[in-house]
């Protein structure tokens, strides 16, 4: 029998589903027995057509999971998708009285089903029920059969959202790993001839008459154009740091790794240390990462400030399974229609610093991303023109 549409497209579209040969799910099971159940048939059957073959997702009161489309009843639904198929008695019925299904012994004798449409239309097979004598049902039960077949479909189309989901969330996974190494191999790459940089800048210091303007001017904007190029190359190493090697914990004392922290500011900025914390704090904890967060933390506070003296107020306390950490500035404060939006990647409040260097936006979205996979949160108190509060949490 030729099928009523274009069976290119039809089966095109049943194979997008990617439905066939799946196993048994609780779903269309559940949609098989309310079927039965409501039309009070022994049989009830959720088919496919493939191209030579009628599939059964689900098939109750038969062991068969598939039989050849020539002995198919449910291919003839596919052509009625308003009234669907009504056969009461196969055996007087011309199109079925020959087919092996009726005369054999599957001995078939009613069968009622609705096709299972796709959302462009497309008729993919049907949900039907079947008895092995005549039957008459009503038009409540021919309804509620309808109904269940438009059911199926919606568990069809939301499987294959759910699929298609699946497949892009591995595309970008595997793209933003390739973005990742990209980034690390560029950032490590420029990293060498940065400390190049560095050293023939040191040399030049040592011999240039620093007297004349032209000599200063010119040391001076190699010297902040290096620093930029640092700031971002230690951002993006920062940023994508492998997790595994951040669970790793050693014994910190906090005042000697603070003194190594300011140590990592480079700038001309007065800067006020205020520490809240007994000299013999001791934390266990992955000072890699602890580095990082504050650094960032500490350098976009400088950078940001709009004192002549920026202060640094740094709070610690030993919590039941955790330690918290506060890091407090006097700086000019964040609108209160930013503070969402700060550990968003490559978001800037300002376009420049207070020295006129162009943000990147990766600091913050660092501190948020390696206090995440320390196993902790980071939340954010700011008042314009008086400062910000970073408070965040870790796991001991």
């Amino acid at each position: 029998m030729q099928l009523p549409q274009s069976e290119e497209l039809r089966l095109r579209t049943l194979r997008s589903y990617n439905i066939l040969d799946t196993l048994k799910e609780e779903e269309y099971e559940e949609v098989t027995y309310l079927a039965g159940m409501i039309c009070g048939c022994p049989i009830s059957l959720i088919s496919f057509i493939d191209k030579e073959r009628q599939w059964f997702k689900s098939h109750r009161g038969i062991d068969d999971s598939e039989t050849p489309l020539d002995v198919s009843f449910c291919v003839h639904a596919l052509g009625s998708p308003d009234k669907g198929l009504i056969v009461q008695d196969a055996r007087v019925d011309p199109r079925f009285s020959e087919n092996p299904m009726v005369t054999g012994e599957a001995g078939i004798v009613f069968y009622a089903g609705f096709p299972l449409i796709s959302e462009n239309g497309v008729a993919l097979g049907s949900l039907c029920v079947v008895d092995k004598k005549p039957q008459t049902l009503s038009q409540e039960q021919l309804t509620a059969l309808k109904m269940l077949s438009r059911q199926v479909m919606q568990l069809m189309e939301s499987r294959k959202k759910t699929y298609e989901m699946q497949i892009l969330q591995h595309a970008l996974e595997k793209r933003n790993k390739e973005l990742e190494q990209f980034a690390m191999v560029v950032a490590s790459d420029i990293r060498s001839p940065l400390v190049n940089i560095a050293a023939a800048h040191t040399m030049l210091k040592e011999s240039l008459d620093l007297g004349r303007p032209v000599n200063a001017q010119l040391l001076g904007i190699s010297a902040r154009a290096a620093s930029r190029i640092n700031r971002l190359v230690q951002g993006i190493l920062g940023y994508y740091k492998n997790e595994d090697d951040l669970q790793k914990k050693e014994q910190i004392e906090l005042h000697q790794f603070f003194n190594g922290v300011q140590e990592l500011i480079p700038t001309s900025v007065q800067i006020n240390w205020v520490y809240h914390f007994p000299p013999e704090a001791t934390i266990r904890a992955n000072q890699t990462a602890l580095e990082q967060i504050f650094f960032n933390l500490i350098d976009n506070a400088v950078r940001y400030g709009d004192k002549e003296i920026t202060t640094i107020d740094l709070h610690f306390a030993e919590m039941e399974g955790s330690y918290q950490f506060k890091v407090s500035d006097n700086g000019i404060g964040i609108p209160r229609d930013k503070v969402n939006t700060i550990f968003d990647l490559f978001t800037t409040i300002a376009s420049k610093d207070r020295f006129g260097v162009k943000n990147h936006g990766i600091g913050l979205p660092t501190v948020k991303k390696l206090i995440d996979v320390l196993g902790g949160k980071i939340t954010v108190e700011s008042v314009v023109n008086k400062g910000t509060v970073f408070t965040f949490t870790i796991p001991k």
